[in-house]
C-alpha cells in the first residue's frame, strides 16, 4: 500500500499492471500465496481511505488522487470475473482427511461384514455402497499424501459474474 500510494502522491503513472507487479512482488518477499493478499477491490478501498486521510496533500490534489485511482482500479474490476468458492486444502487440514478415512473404511467394512454375498453381487445396494466409500478413502489418502509432501490440494468452484 506504501509503495502504490507514494507512486500515486508523486503523479507517476499507476496502472493495474503496476499495482499486481507490487502485489506479486510482495507475495514473493513474504513467500505466501498471492491470493490471500488484499484482492484489487479491497486494495482499491484501501488505497482511497488512505488518500481521504492525508492531509499532507492539498484537497484539490487528494480529489484528483481518488478519482485516478478509482478510475485506475473500476476499469480493471467491472470488466474481471471472480471466482466464487476456493477450498484450499494443506497440511493444517490433514484431520478432516483422516477423519474421512476413517469414516468411510469403517462404514464400507460393516458393509462388506454385514453380508458378504451381497456385498459382491454387483446388483445389489450394498456392492452400490461400497462402491462409493472406495473413491472416498482413495482420495482421502491421497490428500493426505499430498499434503504430508507440503503441497496444498485447491478446489475451486469458478461463478462468474460482472461487478457494477
Amino acid at each position: 500500500i506504501n509503495t502504490i500510494l507514494l507512486s500515486a502522491k508523486k503523479n507517476l503513472e499507476i496502472d493495474i499492471e503496476f499495482i499486481h507487479s507490487v502485489r506479486s512482488a510482495l507475495a514473493l518477499e513474504l513467500g505466501v500465496p498471492e491470493r490471500k493478499l488484499y484482492s484489487d477491490s479491497v486494495l482499491r478501498d484501501v488505497l482511497v481511505n488512505y488518500l481521504a486521510k492525508d492531509t499532507s496533500i492539498s484537497s484539490n490534489d487528494r480529489l484528483y488522487l481518488i478519482n485516478k485511482t478509482l478510475l485506475v482500479f473500476n476499469n480493471e474490476i467491472s470488466g474481471k470475473s471472480e471466482n466464487g468458492k476456493t477450498i484450499t486444502v494443506s497440511k493444517k487440514h490433514r484431520k478432516y482427511l483422516l477423519v474421512i478415512i476413517i469414516i468411510s473404511f469403517a462404514v464400507s467394512i460393516i458393509i462388506y461384514v454385514s453380508n458378504p454375498a451381497k456385498a459382491s453381487d454387483p446388483n445389489s445396494i450394498q456392492a452400490f455402497f461400497l462402491g462409493c466409500m472406495q473413491p472416498m478413502t482413495t482420495l482421502g489418502i491421497m490428500g493426505i499424501a499430498l499434503t504430508s509432501l507440503g503441497l496444498e490440494i485447491t478446489i475451486k468452484k469458478e461463478q462468474k459474474f460482472k461487478k457494477t
